[in-house]
């Protein structure tokens, strides 16, 4: 269940921060 929680993390990470370090996100 450890992967599976992680990518639920990542998911909640994306939904609280509109733009991740991830691949930016371009302004509304």
């Amino acid at each position: 269940h450890e992967p599976d929680a992680i990518f639920v993390r990542s998911v909640n990470e994306i939904e609280v921060k509109p733009k991740p370090k991830v691949y930016p996100t371009p302004p509304p």
